[in-house]
């Protein structure tokens, strides 16, 4: 292991115990803070930005603290943003000379939204995404090899070992069978949808996935806990298991960041125990919940919601 690799080892681990035991109102605290500092920041160096607020009437001077926000600040879309705007009036200084990947949201909606990374971004982007596969497969511990089956143009910045095939079934089942057995584990990451078609695919070539120890980590849509068991039951592990292989989901917004949400282990056994108990489901999500959400951790620090 080389410097750099210990060293982020030693942040991830930090933030991890940091999160386990900090007290969650300060962490509320911590997130209103960073909060008003994001909408100055917006309201003084974003062009798009300072227009929107302007055309409202509204004095961001006048946010104190996260119920201002909620009160004064207007909830926009795509409409009022990416087609009203051009792009480097939405960005900070009205440039994109910063720009190092432009990236595109999928379009389903009709509107196409855009992400911007820059520099900072990348190394912001790979720690965070570190420290959750960290968090939930031990990373650090195991010699990973994350399996990135994502249309094209869509990255997973991390520090580990990489593999990319796109939506190619025979070109990701090639790489597992031809690499898979050199790691102590695979993060295969991709739809629900092209998920189950590799692991169908893979059963149907002969592949015996309980040879391979892989992982699923799954993002673009939901899916229900019968999925999860179906899946489980092809790779033959118990997804009700406390540790071992895991298929997990995760949910981001391409203007935003592609990991702002993560399930963990324990907000799988949440969800899957709502599932099987009623008073439960209810207790959790209301009497007219008929089937559980998915639960997603995500981060204060990050992340005002």
């Amino acid at each position: 292991m080389n410097l750099a690799e210990t060293l982020g080892r030693r942040r991830r681990k930090k933030m991890i115990e940091l999160l386990r035991s900090v007290e969650p109102a300060r962490l509320a605290a911590l997130s209103e803070k960073f909060l008003l500092k994001a909408l100055q920041r917006a309201a003084t160096r974003v062009p798009a930005y300072k227009k929107i607020l302007a055309d409202r009437r509204i004095d961001w001077r006048a946010v104190r603290n996260a119920a201002d926000y909620k009160k004064l600040v207007p909830v926009i879309d795509k409409q009022e943003t990416f087609s009203a705007f051009e792009i480097e009036d939405l960005c900070v200084d009205g440039s994109i000379d910063t720009m190092k990947l432009a990236m595109s949201s999928s379009g389903f909606s009709g509107t196409f939204s855009f992400g911007i990374n820059t520099p900072r971004n990348y190394r912001d982007t790979a720690l965070s995404i570190d420290t959750a596969l960290d968090y939930i497969f031990d990373i650090s511990k195991k010699k990973t090899l994350l399996l990135n089956c994502i249309p094209m143009g869509v990255k997973v910045h991390t520090s580990l070992k990489l593999a990319e095939t796109s939506v190619r079934p025979d070109m990701a089942l090639a790489i597992l069978k031809k690499f898979g057995p050199k790691f102590d584990q695979v993060l295969l990451v991709s739809d629900p949808h092209f998920l189950k078609k590799i692991v169908e695919d893979g059963i149907e070539q002969g592949l015996s996935w309980k040879k391979y120890n892989v992982s699923l980590i799954s993002g673009e849509d939901w899916f229900s806990e019968s999925f999860r068991s179906y899946l489980g039951n092809l790779m033959d592990f118990d997804p009700d298991a406390p540790d071992g292989r895991l298929i997990g989901a995760t949910m981001g917004i391409a203007e935003l960041d592609l990991n702002l949400f993560h399930e963990s282990r324990q907000t799988i056994a949440l969800r899957r125990k709502a599932q099987t108990d009623g008073n439960l489901r209810r207790a959790l999500f209301g009497a007219d919940a008929k089937v559980p959400p998915i639960l997603f951790h995500y981060y204060p620090h990050r992340l005002f919601l």
